[in-house]
């Protein structure tokens, strides 16, 4: 698999559309957040780690301690923003599905 956000998004996004439908949040929103949440955790995933360290000589613990920061960072601004989408300015992201569907 090319990359696990888009992988899950791809395997669970219809699932992900429905629960959010029958719980009565957006769900367009919602298959976002996920997506962007998994962006901000792709950071310090192992494999991308991995790929990192070999790049760049360095070692696994010293490039960790190195990008967290920016991988928490980068997750509560997709916190922050999703927060302000849902309930700051609702009508920002679009409710209706119905276009999404094939």
């Amino acid at each position: 698999m090319l990359s696990l956000g888009r992988s899950i998004t791809v395997l669970f996004g219809k699932l992900q559309q429905a629960t959010a439908v029958q719980l009565g949040i957006n769900p367009v929103l919602t298959t976002s957040g996920n997506l962007a949440g998994s962006a901000a955790g792709k950071l310090i995933s192992p494999q991308s780690m991995a790929i990192a360290c070999a790049a760049t000589g360095t070692a696994s613990g010293d490039l960790f301690r190195k990008i967290w920061k920016y991988s928490v960072i980068l997750l509560v601004l997709v916190i922050v923003l999703i927060v302000l989408q849902a309930y700051v300015m609702p009508g920002i992201v679009p409710q209706d599905v119905s276009g999404l569907n094939p």
